[in-house]
C-alpha cells in the first residue's frame, strides 16, 4: 500500500502521506463493527428475601431433539431461595400448563406476589394472564431484548446447559441424550 501510494497509483488517498503510516492507525469501520450495546450499570438488585413472593421464568432451545421428542425446556425459579424446577418441552405453548401447575401447587403453603418473565409469545396470552389474575399474582414481563432483567433464570439457563455439555462431553454421550441429563443435573 505504501509503495502504491508512493506511486500515486491509488486515487482518492492523495491525503495519505508516508508518515501516516507511522502513526498507529484506527480504523472506523473496524471500531464501530466491535462495539457493543451499553451494558447495564453494575448496581446491587433487590432481591425478593420471602420465597416464593417472586417466581421466574424462561425456555430456552436446545437445537437437538431428544429421543422424547422434546426441542425446549422451561426453568422457572424462586428468587428469593433459588430452587428451580425444571420441564423438557416439546412446543413453547406447552409451558403455560407447567406454570399454572406448579402454582396451584405452591399456592396451598405459599403466597406467590409476582411471576416474571420475558416477552416471548409462550407467556404474554390472555390463557395466562387471566389465571394469574385470578390467583391474584402480578405478571411483570422485562422489555424486549434485556435478558438482564430477567436475569437469575437467563443465567441459570446458560450455567445448566454448560454442565449438561461437559457431562455429555466426559460420559461420552450424544447430545441428543441433553434432556436426561438436564434432569440430572436440575
Amino acid at each position: 500500500m505504501k509503495l502504491m501510494i508512493k506511486k500515486k497509483m491509488i486515487l482518492g488517498v492523495d491525503s495519505l502521506t508516508m508518515e501516516d503510516f507511522k502513526k498507529p492507525f484506527r480504523c472506523i469501520a473496524c471500531q464501530r463493527a466491535k462495539q457493543k450495546r451499553m451494558s447495564f450499570r453494575r448496581k446491587r438488585a433487590k432481591r425478593q428475601k420471602v420465597c416464593y413472593a417472586r417466581i421466574m421464568s424462561d425456555i430456552s432451545p436446545v437445537g437437538v431433539l431428544t429421543p422424547g421428542g422434546n426441542l425446549y425446556f422451561q426453568l422457572i425459579q424462586n428468587e428469593a431461595s433459588r430452587f428451580e424446577w425444571c420441564y423438557l418441552l416439546k412446543e413453547k405453548s406447552d409451558a403455560n400448563q407447567n406454570i399454572m401447575d406448579l402454582v396451584l401447587q405452591i399456592e396451598k403453603e405459599h403466597a406467590i406476589k409476582i411471576f416474571s418473565c420475558d416477552r416471548g409469545g409462550e407467556f404474554v396470552n390472555t390463557e395466562l394472564k387471566v389465571f394469574l389474575k385470578r390467583h391474584g399474582i402480578r405478571l411483570l414481563t422485562t422489555n424486549s431484548y434485556t435478558p438482564e432483567e430477567n436475569c437469575l433464570v437467563e443465567k441459570m439457563n446458560g450455567c445448566l446447559m454448560n454442565k449438561v455439555r461437559a457431562i455429555n462431553e466426559a460420559a461420552g454421550l450424544p447430545m441428543c441424550l441433553w434432556g436426561e441429563v438436564l434432569g440430572y443435573v436440575v
